[in-house]
């Protein structure tokens, strides 16, 4: 253990001079121990507030990334941009298409099915789905404990041509199933209602490239920029979400080539 050194009483051992220096070289050492010390405390506390920040603020989106990036596919599969229309996708095509609007959804966020709602609606007027090709694209939050289940019966049932049938039942009674610990049989009931062959319908849901589409359209999302659900794209471009008919109507109209 170093002697400390008490200042009067050695003072006439080291010399004035020699004295003088010596506290200084020891407050230099006392000050740097200090700054150590504070840096070490900030550290501290900035980790303890990215863990906070983790678990309260990006619970839905962090656990997607880690679900979707843990999920088998770190494999170099292409990423489609929100205006590219791919043979997978789930298409709502226009006959006379100017616009393509891509939404990024989860079928059980309540925000979804008011979007969805509207567009089911709009896209009865002619002046809509005429000149506006639709997309959906898969965004599941593990924050919903039912909404890959849902995605993945939307993607089975669009194997056999009824993905809009599946997803309008879906968003249609989402509060009717949302708050079930299981929901196989309701949704059976769904695929049942929109004349889905059953027994391919199972067969169809434990397919792994089924799950690979969802997983595809999420980190395509993700690379895009989407953080929450719904997020929209028209013609490549994020914008907010219309909330009503006329919203909906102004947003196309500013975009060139508008009808």
């Amino acid at each position: 253990m170093h002697e400390q050194l008490k200042p009067w009483k050695d003072c006439g051992k080291v010399g004035l001079k020699n004295f003088k220096e010596l506290l200084t070289l020891k407050g230099k050492k006392a000050a740097q121990r200090e700054i150590r010390e504070a840096r070490q405390q900030a550290a501290q506390q900035k980790n303890q507030l990215k863990q906070k920040l983790y678990l309260y603020l990006g619970a839905g989106f962090i656990g997607l990334l880690i679900w979707v990036l843990g999920g088998g596919l770190l494999e170099n599969t292409k990423l489609p941009a929100p205006a590219e229309q791919t043979a997978f996708d789930q298409v709502l095509a226009a006959p006379e298409q100017k616009h393509t609007l891509t939404v990024y959804a989860d079928f059980q966020c309540p925000n979804c099915r008011d979007e969805a709602l509207l567009l089911e609606r709009a896209w009865q007027i002619p002046k809509f789905s005429r000149y506006t090709t639709l997309i959906y694209r898969h965004f599941p939050l593990d924050t919903h404990a039912h909404s890959l289940t849902a995605a993945r019966y939307a993607e089975a049932a669009g194997r056999q041509g009824k993905f809009w049938e599946m997803h309008d039942a879906l968003f249609a009674n989402q509060t009717l199933w949302s708050g079930l610990a299981d929901t196989e049989s309701i949704f059976l009931g769904y695929a049942s209602d929109i004349g889905l062959d059953l027994e391919q319908l199972r067969i169809d849901l434990e397919d792994q490239t089924l799950s690979d589409k969802i997983f595809t359209d999420t980190r395509g999302g993700i690379k895009a920029g989407v953080r929450a659900t719904p997020t929209l794209f028209l013609d490549g471009k994020m914008v907010i979400a219309p909330r009503t008919l006329a919203d909906l109507q102004k947003l196309l109209s500013t975009t060139e080539g508008s009808p």
